[in-house]
């Protein structure tokens, strides 16, 4: 009979804690519905990002998500927050814009739009981060050069403390 059982919450926590290196206080909020458990999985095996999912859940997500006895609603996927999680993970947009991300999908949600992944978000709304450095420099030397009278005052100093 012992076999048959589900895992049980003090277990799940265990677990969350020491194979997936889970915060103690993130472990004990995931763990106490089985459905918030559950979504937090489903998102960490996605991303394979355990802790940042169940940071990203127990801080975001859950704000917005109802539970009712044994179910419990989320306004987004898991499959969504992995992809939110593998945005910031590979640099593509800061942790302030997946919240930005996070909110546009509770949005498309609940106003009744189609599903869109992170990644559709991010490239509908031109949030990408850029990092190259070479794509950095030409968007700097096409402001300059295409405003001289202003690059000339700042190549003077001008602007700058103490000038």
């Amino acid at each position: 009979m012992r076999r048959e059982l589900p895992e049980l919450p003090a277990a799940k926590r265990s677990r969350y804690v020491e194979v997936l290196g889970v915060a103690e206080a993130a472990a004990e909020v995931l763990t106490q519905h089985p459905a918030v458990a559950a979504f937090f999985e489903e998102a960490a095996g996605a991303s394979g990002l355990p802790v940042k999912a169940a940071n990203f859940v127990v801080s975001e997500v859950l704000r917005d998500t109802t539970t009712h006895g044994m179910a419990a609603s989320f306004p987004v996927t898991a499959s969504q927050v992995a992809g939110v999680l593998r945005l910031v993970e590979a640099g593509t947009i800061s942790g302030k814009q997946a919240k930005a991300v996070y909110g546009q999908l509770v949005a498309d949600a609940r106003g009744g739009k189609p599903a869109r992944t992170a990644d559709e978000v991010v490239r509908d709304a031109g949030m990408a981060q850029v990092t190259d450095d070479a794509a950095i420099e030409a968007v700097c030397r096409a402001v300059l050069d295409a405003n001289p009278r202003q690059a000339a005052a700042l190549r003077g100093g001008k602007g700058f403390p103490g000038k």
